[in-house]
């Protein structure tokens, strides 16, 4: 003998698509107490910084700012912009023509250590010199710099 019960009546898509609509609704809802249109003082746009472009190759290292396209494609880079070097800037060493992109990284890694007044100086220009640099590059000088003495 088996047991009837009342049959249980069927539910329409459209009820379960309303249902999972609604469901969605709340989920994603923001509580308009939370939500308002004020920023922390930590995420505020600087628009004076955010309006300068990033600097294009290694900056120049006696000054710091950046070279031109034409100083930067010296078959002899020193490092240099056209302003120091009519200045009489000092730079960095011209290497051989067979010098590999790491041992010119190294000699001008040399050059700000040896020109910097303190190691506070020296990190702060390799730290401006590493934004520049492409991931590769990074390598060679995290390894300079491991090297170095604190």
């Amino acid at each position: 003998m088996t047991r009837q019960g009342v049959p249980r009546q069927r539910r329409s898509q459209r009820s379960a698509d309303n249902d999972a609509a609604t469901r969605r609704y709340f989920a994603d809802r923001v509580d308009p107490a939370e939500d308002t249109d004020e920023q922390s003082t930590y995420d505020q746009l600087d628009y004076d910084r955010a309006a300068v472009p990033p600097m294009r190759g290694l900056p120049c290292v006696a000054c710091g700012v950046e070279r031109s396209t034409r100083d930067q494609q010296r078959t002899c880079d020193d490092g240099l912009c056209e302003d120091c070097r009519d200045s009489g800037a000092a730079g960095v060493p011209i290497l051989p023509a067979t010098a590999t992109r790491a041992e010119i990284l190294t000699a001008r890694c040399d050059h700000i250590a040896a020109t910097s007044t303190s190691t506070a100086e020296r990190n702060a220009r390799l730290n401006r010199d590493w934004r520049c640099l492409r991931t590769g590059d990074r390598f060679t000088v995290t390894d300079w710099h491991a090297r170095q003495p604190a």
